[in-house]
């Protein structure tokens, strides 16, 4: 399909479907006919017995369905079409519905068809599927024939089967001779696979469950006799759990192995992922150690028990080798079909890891350069910074968490503050990771990184509420060696964000503490830009903010209050804080009063420009006021300066010559 011809815009939904019912005076006709066949039920309240109820959700359907003032896309779901609140209510089938009441319809094939026609919008690849379920589903059949009413005819299924089945040649020959009809060879047995009196137990529900504990014989299973057989005969048993069918038949009632006498079984130990922990390393350890007689045994290496099976498995060599991918394909070579196998090498592919992945992370962030400017902040810090920076620092030197909020306006030293935590736990040849909202900002701290960067936190948080970290991966491993994190400009993040940066703290830390138990500092204004949530009220932007979130109450909230940037003004300061707090008084129109002496009078455009330009940059030297260079500099001074003409291209303006000197910042209004 060409693409102008594809329906992809919502704006185009309500061309080709409607969920409305028409006006009379509009079409009647079409008014007449969507009353007639596209009203839903009516159900739930209106008709609990309707077909469409399930007792457990209500209407399978899911009406009625919301108002909706124009057509949306929906959520992993069909589109949401306009169905607006006009106020009109029609009685249909003995209750009083609306629009909410309406299947979708195109208006056209109703009119013409005059019967039930549902019309849906599929314009996404999530529509395949539903598509190609109905294509190649086959056209609905049944035999049937015509008989009379006083007819007492038996009807035969079985004989009717048996007549009807038709038996091509080649399958009447094969069952002529008695061949399989289906078989396996070899035989393949699926050992079991699971950790000390953690097994599965089946039994009846009036079974006797002090019974069931004290029998030996629910305690027995494939592996637990696999063990029982190497100490019976332990010097004839030196074979693999996996090599042991081969050899020894498995007997189900009694279980018990015995000795076999025929045939030829393939034994296969059921799978296990990395992320069961324990169970991973029981299989890697019976898939490299031969004759095993206990659990215990398994884990004992040099005559010492170790505490678990992956310090057994370690110690046997098997986590510091690389051929636990190849064993992987080897094994899967022997049973699985090509495709199967390409499938797997992809996902190793995908998904496999680097041992030092997590070592090349680390030590990138370790090799930071450590400025000796940056060691001067923690001596420049003010009391209630010096305060906050010793109640961090003792919690990250002490393998504590922590959670603070840093809240204070612009020029009160968050940043400063930053720097001298940064300085103070990297120097010490720790990992402290800096991280803020946006790629400017984070370029002012030394090894800073946007949040989204650093957490892989996806675009479209409201859809996937995870950050895109593996528990194995370099950045995981990062995350769990990071004594401090520091997350800047918080105040402008949605609150989905940080809950999700906390719950893959927790997931690769293996920890349900906040934050993976973490001492995480963020900071941020809320005097400033609160989170972007496109069409929404000042409400909605303070619910997505992180104050509402359920986190917020964890965080231990210290405010900055001394504006370092103007000492000298504290008249400047407090004013700029009480606008931030919205304690300033205000007049018409929500506007505040700007005090006089922060107002440059405009007298004379070049006058005001100069007073202006004075008090920041090179009071009393001419050659760097814009207005006044060309007095003191040659009109050819290329080298010096450079002339522009470009503002009187406009015959509107005054013709005024301009030299600018390098490195000078102009903002031009």
């Amino acid at each position: 399909m060409k693409n102008e011809s594809k329906i992809i815009n919502p704006d185009n939904y309500d061309d080709f479907v409607a969920a409305e019912i028409p006006a009379e005076s509009e079409n009647p006709h079409l008014r007449k006919m969507v009353l007639k066949h596209m009203i839903h039920g009516p159900c739930g309240p209106l008709n609990a017995s309707s077909p469409c109820m399930i007792k457990s959700s209500g209407c399978k359907s899911y009406y009625p369905k919301q108002f909706c003032s124009a057509s949306v896309h929906g959520s992993d779901s069909y589109p949401i079409y306009r169905r607006r609140d006009t106020g009109e209510m029609v009685k249909v089938r003995g209750h009083m519905i609306d629009n909410r009441w309406v299947v979708p319809y195109n208006a056209y094939l109703l009119a013409k068809y005059d019967c039930h026609t549902n019309v849906e919008i599929c314009s996404t690849v999530k529509a395949v599927k539903y598509l190609y379920k109905y294509i190649y589903k086959g056209h609905d059949r049944i035999s049937f024939q015509i008989n009379d009413v006083q007819s007492t005819e038996t009807i035969d299924e079985i004989e009717k089967f048996r007549i009807g089945h038709w038996v091509s040649p080649q399958e009447a020959m094969w069952r002529i001779y008695g061949f399989d009809m289906n078989e396996a060879s070899p035989s393949v047995l699926s050992l079991q696979l699971h950790l000390p009196y953690q097994h599965a137990v089946s039994y009846r529900p009036d079974d006797d469950l002090s019974y069931l504990l004290m029998s030996d014989y629910f305690k027995k299973t494939m592996l637990t006799e696999f063990f029982e057989a190497n100490r019976s005969c332990f010097r004839q048993c030196c074979y693999l759990y996996s090599e042991f069918p081969e050899y020894f038949v498995w007997n189900k009632q009694g279980k018990f192995w015995s000795p076999r006498k025929q045939g030829k079984v393939i034994g296969i130990i059921v799978t296990a992922s990395p992320t069961e922990g324990e169970r991973y390393y029981l299989r890697l350890l019976l898939n490299h150690v031969k004759g095993p007689t206990s659990f215990e045994n398994l884990r004992t290496i040099n005559d010492v028990i170790v505490s678990s099976f992956q310090e057994a498995a370690a110690m046997y060599g098997l986590l510091q080798i690389d051929s636990n991918i190849d064993d992987c394909l080897e094994e899967a070579s022997h049973y699985q079909m090509p495709f199967s196998l390409r499938q797997l090498f992809a996902t190793l592919l995908v998904n496999g890891t680097d041992e030092n992945l997590g070592g090349t992370e680390i030590e990138n962030e370790l090799k930071l350069p450590i400025l000796e400017e940056d060691f001067l902040c923690i001596e420049k810090l003010n009391s209630r910074q010096k305060e906050l920076f010793d109640n961090i620092t003792n919690r990250v030197f002490n393998s504590q968490p922590g959670l603070y909020f840093v809240d204070g306006p612009e020029g009160t030293g968050k940043t400063f503050l930053y720097r001298a935590l940064l300085v103070a736990v990297r120097s010490q040849g720790l990992v402290a990771l800096a991280t803020v909202a946006s790629s400017v900002a984070a370029s002012i701290l030394p090894g800073g990184r946007t949040a989204h960067s650093r957490f892989k936190i996806p675009i479209n948080i409201e859809e996937f509420k995870t950050c895109n970290v593996g528990k194995q991966t370099g950045i995981a491993h990062l995350m769990r060696a990071a004594k401090l994190i520091l997350c800047d400009e918080t105040s402008m993040s949605h609150k989905a964000i940080i809950e999700a940066v906390d719950s893959m703290l927790q997931d690769v830390c293996n920890t349900k503490q906040p934050f993976g138990g973490k001492v995480v500092v963020f900071g941020g204004d809320f005097r400033q830009v609160l989170p972007v949530v496109p069409k929404a009220t000042k409400e909605e932007c303070i619910n997505a903010s992180l104050v509402s979130s359920k986190l917020w109450p964890l965080f231990e909230k210290i405010r900055l209050t001394e504006n370092m940037r103007a000492l000298e003004d504290p008249s400047f300061s407090l004013y700029m804080l009480r606008i931030g707090n919205g304690t300033e008084p205000e007049h018409s129109d929500h506007k505040v009063k700007i005090p006089a002496p922060m107002i440059v009078p405009c007298i004379d455009d070049v006058a005001s420009v100069n007073d202006m330009i004075s008090v920041t940059v090179h009071y009393n030297n001419m050659k760097w006021m814009g207005c006044n260079c060309q007095n003191v500099l040659p009109f050819h001074s290329w080298e010096q300066g450079q002339y522009s003409d470009t503002v009187n291209r406009d015959p509107q303006h005054p013709h005024v010559y301009f030299i600018l000197m390098v490195s000078i910042t102009i903002v031009a209004l």
